[in-house]
């Protein structure tokens, strides 16, 4: 299973369905053989959604009550680490 999706509220944001509770979080602006494009990761468990963020090194960022939520924190993290250019920014908390 394999579908990408463009947030609405960010469209710089490209999410890639690994099966039906793993995702991959990628910048689509930067070209797709470019390491620094994937941002993390988020998995489904029992109630919430786990996040890791790639950049700049492997990170767990803890668990997020919410699918927004947990992608916000990736947008967030990208976005304060200077990985993105300013006025790059997640979804509502959620």
């Amino acid at each position: 299973m394999t579908s990408t999706v463009h947030p609405p509220a960010n469209p710089r944001l490209e999410v890639v369905a690994l099966s039906d509770h793993e995702w991959r979080v990628c910048d689509r602006v930067l070209d797709k053989a470019d390491p620094r494009r994937v941002l993390g990761y988020i998995e489904r468990s029992g109630e919430g959604f786990e996040v890791l963020a790639l950049l700049p090194a492997p990170t767990p960022c803890g668990r997020f009550a919410g699918w927004n939520a947990a992608l916000s924190v990736i947008s967030a993290l990208a976005l304060r680490d200077g990985l993105v250019a300013p006025g790059f920014a997640g979804g509502a908390a959620g």
